[in-house]
């Protein structure tokens, strides 16, 4: 597992959702990246590994959070296409919760 995680071509990570008291995705928490993550997003891996979505991104658009939500919520896969206003970036992403 590790030598695939390292070597895809693709950035992948893995994330957990923080929910509020009422079950609501409020912010996704950056577990672990690979190092296509960091090319492709031009974000270091060691500056945002454990830290929040909107540490690590601060003014991140809201659009993000609720589609990691969703995906996280109902356990069903999905796919999003958005801008990220801090990395100056377009991103084309794939997401799946083992479970919701």
């Amino acid at each position: 597992f590790r030598q695939l995680f390292e070597s895809m071509s693709e950035g992948f990570g893995v994330g957990e959702a923080v929910y509020d008291a009422e079950g609501r995705v409020i912010d996704l928490r950056f577990v672990e990246l690979n190092g296509s993550f960091e090319r492709q997003s031009g974000l270091a891996i060691e500056q945002i590994v454990g830290r929040l979505l909107t540490e690590a991104l601060p003014g991140v658009e809201r659009a993000w959070i609720d589609f990691y939500g969703r995906v996280a919520t109902t356990g069903r896969p999905d796919r999003y296409e958005g801008y990220n206003a801090h990395t100056g970036r377009h991103y084309t992403v794939s997401s799946y919760s083992p479970a919701p």
